[in-house]
């Protein structure tokens, strides 16, 4: 339709002319109640960019509106499309930058580490002793052992 009435060619009923041109009025203000919308609910940046993609889609509803629809208008529809286009890439590579920021490492404080180093003492020694068990030992290395193990137990109990 716009590609006929900016060429002139071809005879339009008038009242199909005036019917499409409604719709497309229609269309444009439904897009744009849309753009409004979604520049409210967006970051700065882009809705420096929606607002002047609003300014264009004002610009071609003055057109339709007038029945002035010539090669600007489609240009500017274009442009309008290849605008949102960019936009919406933007705000694609945003979300994306977004999760691929590192998390921060909590450092967790801890209320009692006495504790914690006892228990991971413990913990070694637990491990040891399963580990050395398992060890067939002669009789001399078998005692020297257990006399380590006493020791330790000696200095975890002091």
């Amino acid at each position: 339709v716009l590609n006929q009435l900016k060429n002139g060619k071809g005879k339009l009923d008038p009242n199909a002319v005036n019917k499409r041109l409604s719709k497309m009025l229609a269309q444009q203000e439904i897009f744009q109640n849309m753009l409004n919308e979604l520049s409210n609910n967006s970051a700065k940046e882009m809705r420096n960019a929606l607002d002047q993609i609003n300014h264009s889609v004002q610009d071609n509803i003055n057109d339709i509106i007038n029945k002035n629809i010539n090669s600007q208008t489609i240009n500017r529809q274009n442009m309008i499309i290849s605008r949102l286009l960019k936009a919406e890439k933007a705000e694609y590579e945003r979300e994306i930058d977004k999760k691929r920021l590192a998390k921060q490492i909590i450092n967790h404080k801890i209320s009692n580490p006495k504790k914690i180093f006892e228990y991971k003492r413990e913990n070694v020694n637990f491990n040891e002793i399963l580990q050395l068990k398992n060890l067939k030992l002669n009789t001399y290395y078998n005692n020297r052992y257990k006399k380590y193990l006493r020791e330790l137990k000696n200095i975890v109990n002091e």
